[in-house]
């Protein structure tokens, strides 16, 4: 039987979409390199073969589904859950900030500078695509991490206080066991995003676009207020 190229090129299409379809979000499975400022080693020790699971999630204030980080915190904190089956004996917070260094607290705790993105540049994709959305610089300017120093089981949720964290932070979960060793990550889809321009499921609309609204409320106003007056 032959197949003409057209129909070749359909099914390659197809598979490639297909591919993209369930192809996991760009930090997943990803054991992040958690390396401070002017330290050489990682601060915890990552798998040495296989993925990371992405079982620890942040909670925000509401869920957008149009950006690649979901997770919007419009207030001054968020949650940690653990799903699956894990549980850890600490939980970690690392943060994608929008100018050279990192700044604010969690629970009172400072973040700390990371040498360069935990996640390697396989990540930068999701978090300059959400940073764009939202009206940021797509380019995050440092990293910092925050240990929390508080265990979290599976199935259950902690409540994380911010304290002057810009707008524009991306925030990751990451959970460590006993023994130091990360075993598990936010993925992007459940990740965290502080901003407060965002409606839910909506965008932010251009200037002009704000204009043209303006002018046409003014226009309404005045077409009610001519019928209501004759």
């Amino acid at each position: 039987m032959r197949i003409s190229i057209s129909k070749l090129l359909a099914i390659a299409l197809v598979s490639a979409v297909a591919a993209l379809a369930f192809a996991p979000m760009a930090a997943a499975d990803t054991c992040p390199n958690l390396v401070i400022m002017g330290q050489t080693t990682p601060a915890y020790t990552c798998p040495a073969k296989g993925g990371t699971p992405n079982n620890v999630h942040v909670l925000g204030t509401s869920t957008n589904g149009g950006l690649p980080i979901t997770q919007v915190i419009t207030t001054g904190s968020f949650g940690i859950t653990m799903t699956g089956n894990l549980s850890a004996a600490d939980i970690v917070v690392i943060a994608a900030f929008q100018g050279s260094s990192p700044s604010g607290t969690l629970n009172s705790m400072a973040f700390t500078q990371l040498a360069s993105n935990p996640f390697g540049p396989s990540a930068n994709g999701a978090i300059s695509g959400t940073l764009s959305l939202l009206g940021f610089n797509s380019t995050p300017g440092s990293y910092g991490i925050v240990d929390l120093h508080t265990p979290l089981s599976s199935g259950n949720t902690i409540t994380i206080n911010m304290s002057n964290v810009p707008a524009g932070t991306v925030l990751y979960a990451i959970a460590i066991d006993a023994n130091g060793n990360v075993i598990a990550v936010s993925p992007n889809s459940e990740s965290g995003v502080t901003d407060g321009k965002i409606p839910v499921g909506g965008t932010v609309p251009e200037p002009g676009t704000l204009g043209l609204l303006g002018t046409g409320l003014v226009g309404i106003a005045g077409l009610v207020r001519r019928r209501f007056f004759t």
